[in-house]
């Protein structure tokens, strides 16, 4: 059994970036998408590696900030979509990513068969997310659907969206947030500390 030493952090990290990039196996001629891209952390790990990518989230004001972030990349486009409906044509990405997304998704199978949709034959989906976790506070002030997820859930989900390859691992890393309920007063459910995952599988 594997033992992991974790560093705790904030959800956006360069370990975890790292992760993801690494299980990805990018070349320099790949198209890639980053879906959920928030303020364009992962993109900006990603657009120096690969001829283009196309940044997806659903909130327009949230691809405002990563166009600023992103400006000094001119292979990057934009697209506002909630994950459900991918503005991507079938088959014409060759990495998709997802940091941090899943758990924001009310149907996480529906929102993994839509991004294998888009992958080329052998393409790869790169999905970095927490684990199963008991903070229930999250659900109301970080707007998560999911408490995490098990390792085995991701899999038999990547199984049925038709993925060969599977792996799902830990990254060595956790990531932390503080209540800001004051009615919880154990320190211990106050302070999260929630491991992250990285899921591959090849279409």
């Amino acid at each position: 059994m594997k033992v992991h030493a974790f560093r705790c952090s904030g959800y956006f990290t360069e370990e975890v970036r790292k992760a993801a990039i690494t299980k990805a196996r990018l070349q320099s001629n790949m198209i890639v998408a980053d879906v959920g891209a928030g303020t364009g952390f992962m993109a900006a790990g990603l657009a120096p590696l690969v001829d283009q990518i196309v940044v997806v989230d659903g909130s327009a004001a949230m691809l405002e900030t990563a166009k600023k972030n992103l400006s000094s990349f001119k292979n990057v486009s934009y697209q506002v979509s909630n994950g459900h409906i991918l503005p991507i044509e079938n088959k014409s990405i060759d990495v998709a990513f997802a940091n941090m997304y899943l758990h924001h998704c009310p149907d996480p199978l529906g929102a993994i068969q839509e991004m294998v949709r888009i992958l080329k034959p052998g393409g790869r989906l790169v999905i970095t997310d927490l684990e199963a976790h008991p903070y229930t506070w999250m659900k109301e002030e970080m707007a998560d659907e999911w408490m995490g997820f098990d390792r085995s859930q991701i899999k038999d989900w990547f199984q049925a969206a038709g993925l060969s390859d599977i792996d799902v691992d830990c990254t060595g890393q956790s990531c932390c947030a503080e209540t800001s309920n004051s009615s919880i007063t154990n320190e211990q459910d106050r302070q999260a500390k929630i491991s992250v995952f990285v899921a591959t599988g090849v279409r």
